[in-house]
Parts: structure tokens; C-alpha cells; sequence
């Protein structure tokens, strides 16, 4: 009776830690899943936070590309500008050229008539 007693009292001792290794195998499952939660909710901040400053990057980068577009933009629109003016100058100076050629032709002229005259005042007082 007393061994059955021992017995009993072993089985009821076994079946208390097996119930208690249940329950410990139940709130480790329980912390698990709370984790994983926890995880998942982390990682979808940190993946939101990530897409947003990607999304942050890409328009900066976007912002700076249009930036130097409208800057070549305006400074082609200069150099254009810069060019006509210039053409100008030059069709301006090839006039200026033009007539200068003009009057030194004459000039050329004159002088050979001037040379003429005096050769003939140079023979009329011979």
C-alpha cells in the first residue's frame, strides 16, 4: 500500500511537470508569436521608412537633374545670344573693312592722278 502510495504520488508528480511543461511550451510559443509580431511590425516601419526616403532620394535627384536642365537651357539661350551678337560684330567690322578697302582704292586713285599732274607740272616746266 505504502509502494502504491509512492506510486501514485510519482505519477500525480508526472503528470504535474508534464502539465507544467505545457504550459511552459505554451507561453514560449505565446513570447514566440508576440515576437514574430513585434518583428513583422518593425520591419514593415523600417521598409515603409526605406520605400520613403528612396522615394525622398529619387525626387531630389530628379529636382537637381531639372535644375541643370533649365541651367543648360538658359545658358544655351545665352550663348545663342552671345553668338548673334557677335555675328553681328563681325558683319559690322567686314563693313567697316569694306569701306576702308573703298576709300584706299580711291586714295590709290588720287594719288596716281596727283602723280600724274605733278609729272605733267614737272615736264610743263622743263
Amino acid at each position: 500500500e505504502e509502494h502504491q502510495k509512492d506510486q501514485s504520488l510519482i505519477l500525480e508528480q508526472r503528470d504535474d511537470l508534464r502539465f507544467q511543461l505545457k504550459q511552459i511550451r505554451a507561453q514560449q510559443d505565446e513570447d514566440l508569436k508576440k515576437e514574430v509580431a513585434d518583428f513583422e511590425k518593425v520591419k514593415e516601419r523600417m521598409e515603409v521608412q526605406f520605400r520613403n526616403r528612396l522615394d525622398q532620394l529619387q525626387q531630389n535627384q530628379d529636382d537637381v537633374v531639372k535644375k541643370l536642365e533649365d541651367s543648360l537651357a538658359e545658358q544655351k539661350k545665352t550663348f545663342a545670344g552671345e553668338k548673334s551678337t557677335l555675328e553681328l560684330n563681325i558683319q559690322d567690322q567686314d563693313f567697316k573693312i569694306d569701306g576702308l578697302q573703298g576709300e584706299l582704292e580711291r586714295a590709290s586713285v588720287k594719288i596716281s592722278l596727283l602723280e600724274e599732274t605733278i609729272d605733267k607740272s614737272k615736264e610743263e616746266i622743263e
